[in-house]
């Protein structure tokens, strides 16, 4: 047996740290599977001046991983590249203050203490001397757009090298000012040649939801859509990971993993972590089913507490339970994100049946159907008058996947089943239970 598995444990979480990591992104190249023709397409971007880069796309496909990885390989090598991360509550002014700071490496309190001491010593970028006088720059909050890209460009002087920024949740903020100025900002650094590049993430299906009312910005966007991972990517991730630890996972279970991610890198890393740990736990070197129905087990309780609370805050307080989480698990049984109202009533009752439970009447399912979509129970599912339901957050669909499998159920067996058999529209078998 490798020592990996029966002791140092500063090893072992080390190196599973390395290539599994459901709660970080990832900044490595050598971790970032699936993305080379997007993270070529960002380098390139930001290499060309005046260019900047959104990075748009349902939560959790892996935006933040790409953004970070970019820009380690592209900023100054002498310091990590700053992230901001929107926040709802602050004005956009605020906000540019805060990006100032990020750029100058220069804190809020270090900015106030500096104001009451005199002398030039060092910090940073900033020399405290020149924060008191009148005539220099000291970071505080702009006026304008055009003082906030000042500072910026007083701060950086003339470096040589382009400084990358990452902003991370730009779809937080709701105000429609925010973005408006924000898109002049790009335009004002792009146009002044200020030696800063952006790479903004956000949960959006187009660059117009980002950006909406400010379209000459446009043309110093280089815009990346993140679509959900490809399944041979899911696959590398796992197996990176069990080559890198010296075990083994069988390609059954390793497609099955693949399958219940949804295509979700958190949900690959996130089960794929747990079976590894369970495999530790059985002093194991090749998964079992044991170990298989163990991480399952596990990834629904480790799962983001905010998924949780969706599903039970639609599911857990009400007698009929069992027909609002079929509503869900059939909502997410399906490849696409979108189902019609009728395809989710067929598979809901598919998946009764499998639990030996009596069919819902059309009119109860309208009933469970339609009350997800209210406050009362999120809402956590959105729908079109023409009939057509998806999940109001995206990765929610992984959580229902986990949660069915959980029971022995797994959704979605007519794109995919262990066997790599054909298997027939309705029919759920489930797999053997330990």
């Amino acid at each position: 047996m490798d020592s990996l598995l029966i002791g140092d444990d500063g090893d072992f979480y080390e190196k599973l740290g390395k290539f599994l990591s459901p709660s970080e992104p990832i900044q490595s190249i050598e971790h970032l599977k699936g993305r080379s023709e997007e993270l070529e397409r960002v380098q390139e971007a930001i290499r060309t001046p005046g260019r900047h880069v959104f990075i748009y796309g349902v939560r959790g496909v892996g935006k933040t991983s790409l953004a970070s990885t970019a820009a380690f390989l592209t900023h100054p090598s002498h310091s990590d590249p700053p992230i901001v991360s929107c926040d709802p509550a602050s004005s956009p002014m605020e906000f540019f203050e805060t990006i100032a700071r990020k750029v100058g490496d220069i804190s809020l309190r270090t900015d106030r203490v500096s104001s009451s001491l005199e002398g030039s010593a060092g910090i940073g970028p900033f020399k405290l001397g020149q924060t008191l006088r009148s005539d220099g720059w000291a970071v505080r909050t702009p006026r304008s757009v055009d003082e906030a890209v000042s500072q910026i460009q007083e701060l950086l002087g003339r470096a040589r090298s382009n400084q990358i920024l990452i902003v991370d949740e730009f779809d937080r903020p709701e105000d429609k000012d925010f973005r408006t100025l924000f898109g002049d900002f790009i335009k004002q650094l792009s146009d002044r040649r200020v030696p800063l590049r952006l790479i903004v993430c956000g949960v959006a299906t187009s660059l117009e939801d980002l950006l909406a009312g400010h379209s000459s910005a446009f043309r110093y966007i280089c815009d990346v859509e993140l679509d959900r991972l490809p399944f041979q990517a899911r696959i590398d991730i796992i197996e990176s990971a069990s080559k890198a630890l010296n075990l083994e996972i069988d390609a059954g279970y390793i497609y099955r993993i693949c399958h219940l991610s949804d295509g979700f890198a958190h949900f690959v890393h996130l089960v794929t972590r747990q079976l590894v740990l369970k495999m530790r736990d059985a002093q194991c070197r090749k998964a079992g089913v044991q170990e298989f129905n163990a991480a399952v087990r596990g990834a629904v309780k480790d799962v983001n507490v905010t998924l949780r609370m969706l599903y039970e805050k639609a599911t857990e307080k009400y007698s009929n339970k069992d027909e609002y989480e079929a509503v869900l698990w059939a909502t997410a049984d399906s490849p696409e994100l979108k189902r019609r109202s009728a395809d989710i009533f067929q598979s809901a009752n598919g998946i009764r049946e499998y639990q030996s439970m009596l069919p819902m009447t059309r009119k109860t399912f309208n009933s469970r159907l339609n009350s997800l979509k209210k406050d009362s129970h999120g809402p956590v599912l959105t729908g079109s008058r023409a009939g057509w339901y998806e999940f109001k957050e995206t990765m929610l669909r992984g959580y229902c996947c986990l949660r069915a499998e959980q029971t022995g159920l797994t959704l979605d067996v007519d794109t995919f089943n262990e066997a790599n058999a054909i298997v027939e529209k309705g029919s759920y078998q489930p797999r053997k239970q330990a």
